[in-house]
Formats: structure tokens, sequence, C-alpha cells
């Protein structure tokens, strides 16, 4: 083929003549039947079929799929709604997880109780299931990371709990007087103790120091301790929180006293408030990490023996 029919084969391409059609086959019979019209929109899809399509050619358009063509076509368009019409739906924001009222105040309870004083005896001769509940207790307020108050002795109750809360890890204060220093064989594995000249500035100091207390079993100067301690809960020199273990029903006598004494109206039956009588260690712990965060209000009128009714 020479330059010349080359172009004019072009040219009958572009104006649609069946002369044109065929001009670019090098061989093969001519083909006299129409071509089916293409199924676009544009006459350039209308195109002749290669003869290698055989008999089909007839039937089949040329290119197979609109899409491929090089030809303008109209997309199809969506149906768009305005927006003031339209649903708008905001995504939705999630609220803060918070936890419950009550562990929130069990946390912070147990940031606000630092410190513990434990009034307990320093007798070498009681009997050893005492001294379970005892190394129990310095145990627990170490695990809670609570700092253990205590009369500074070595021996009996005071030194099993002291040294147990020690061997644990945690921190024990210990206040005793010049004259217990060597009866009591003052415990030199405290990390602070406080020597004082009197027993009075050593209840002083015990009641200052901690932030509640645990009263485990103890003689009179355990008695002592608890009382002076209750009544300035009572009066309202303090807020703190007071429990009582009773450690195989050792405090039982007492806790008849006082029920005796509310009965007979010498005692208010809101002492009942501020002290607690417990079998467990960890239920005491967990009254008093609750109380000493929201203490009892000390009213006299509700507390102190003044009017007709108790």
């Amino acid at each position: 083929m020479t330059i010349q029919s080359f172009a004019v084969a072009c040219a009958c391409v572009r104006c649609g003549s069946s002369e044109g059609a065929h001009s670019w086959r090098r061989s093969g019979a001519r083909s006299t039947s129409a071509i089916p019209p293409a199924s676009g929109p544009t006459a350039d899809q209308k195109m002749a079929i290669p003869p290698i399509l055989g008999t089909l050619r007839s039937t089949l358009t040329w290119p197979l799929d609109p899409w491929l063509s090089s030809a303008p076509m109209e997309r199809p368009t969506r149906a768009r709604t305005p927006l003031a019409a339209a649903e708008i739906v905001k995504p939705r924001r999630r609220s803060p997880r918070t936890m419950p009222s009550m562990t929130l105040d069990k946390v912070h309870a147990m940031s606000t109780l630092r410190s513990v004083t434990i009034y307990c005896s320093s007798s070498r001769s009681l009997d050893p299931h005492f001294s379970v509940a005892a190394r129990a207790a310095g145990e627990l307020l170490a695990r809670h990371n609570i700092t253990l108050v205590y009369g500074g002795g070595g021996l009996g109750l005071m030194g099993e709990a002291a040294r147990a809360c020690k061997a644990a890890g945690g921190r024990v204060e210990g206040i005793i007087t010049r004259k217990f220093l060597n009866l009591e064989q003052g415990w030199d594995g405290c990390d602070e103790l406080v020597v004082v000249d009197t027993m009075r500035e050593r209840k002083r100091l015990l009641i200052e120091r901690a932030d509640a207390f645990l009263v485990l079993p103890g003689g009179m100067g355990t008695f002592e301790e608890f009382f002076e301690t209750l009544v300035g809960r009572q009066i309202g020199d303090h807020d703190k929180p007071i429990a009582v273990l009773d450690d195989h029903g050792y405090y039982l006598p007492l806790q008849s006293l006082i029920e005796h004494a509310i009965r007979e109206r010498f005692v208010r039956s809101a002492v009942r408030e501020i002290v607690q009588f417990g079998t467990e260690l960890e239920p005491l712990l967990e009254w008093l990490q609750v109380h000493a965060h929201t203490p009892v209000h000390a009213d006299p009128e509700r507390f102190l023996p003044m009017g007709p009714k108790g």
C-alpha cells in the first residue's frame, strides 16, 4: 500500500464510507451485509467487525464494552436530596467511662487513710492465738501502704504487729515514755521512735499522728487509750473513726457494757456510729477507710447524755 492509498483509507474511515471501511484489510471477501448500529448514543461507536470474528460479525458491536470507547458518554446521575430535607444524623459522642461513686469513695478513702494507730497489749503471757491477729493487722496495713503508729514496744502484741508490718515493707512509728523504754523494751526496728516523758503526751501523739484507730486485745492501758479516744471523738476533739477487733470474743463484754449503758441512758445510742466492732480485720479496715473520708459529725445534741431520751 502506498502512502497516498493509506491516506485515502484514513479519510474514508473518518467519513464513514464502505470503501474506506474495507481498505484497511489486506485480504478477505468483501462483506455487503449491513452492520447493526451499536447500542450507544454516538455514531463513532459503529465500526466494522474484524474478519476473525467470522459469522458473528453481523450481531456484534465494536467495541464490546461501551465504557472502553473514547467517545464521551453520559454518565448516570444520582438523585440528590436537599440538605434541608435530609435527616442529618450527628455522630454519637461516646461519654467518658466513670467509676461507680462507691468505688470512687473507696479509692479516695484509701488515699486519705495514711496512718492507723493500733492499741494493744505488751504482755508476754498471752495465748498464742492472739498473736496471729496482731501479725495479720501489721501485714494488712503494710499491704495498703498505711503507716502503723503504736506504743513503741517490742513485746507482746505490740511487737508482733510492728515486726509483721516492717517485714511486709510497711512503715512503723513508735511513741513510748522513758519509763517504759526499758520495761517494754522499746523496739529499735521502728522507722521513727519518739520518746516522751509522760503517758499523757504519749497518748496525745498516738491520737494526733493517726487518721484512724484499731483496737486489738489489751489490758488496762489499752482500755484507757480506747476510752480516751472514744470520748474525744464524742465531744468533737477529733473526727477519726475507731474500730475494735473482737478476737476470739475478747471484747464481747465491752460491747455488752456499752449496750447496757445505752439502755440505762448513760450513753446516747449515736455512739454506735463512731465505733465499729468486728471479728474480721479486712472489713474493719474498709470501714475505717470509708469513715476516715466521710466522718460522722460530732453533734453534742446527739452524742452527749444531755437530753431526756437516749
